[in-house]
């Protein structure tokens, strides 16, 4: 993991995998973890899992969309 360049962040890290499906498919997965400066700050982000769970399937949404668009026939 990486130090962070907030100072609410100590650190934060990614994992991303990619698993081919066949038949023109593939599976992305969007692994984090990040260490917050406070524990208060880490009980915000226990409560807001949710919400930046929903935030990273919107955003792995829109990098499958884009390469579909940009690269139609890989």
């Amino acid at each position: 993991m990486g130090e962070g360049t907030s100072s609410l962040v100590k650190a934060y890290g990614e994992l991303w995998s990619f698993k081919e499906l066949g038949g023109d498919r593939t599976e992305i997965r969007l692994r984090t973890a990040f260490q917050l400066s406070s524990p208060i700050l880490t009980g915000l982000a226990k409560r807001m899992t949710p919400v930046l769970n929903w935030g990273y399937t919107r955003t792995l949404k829109e990098v499958g969309d884009y390469l579909g668009k940009r690269y139609p026939h890989v």
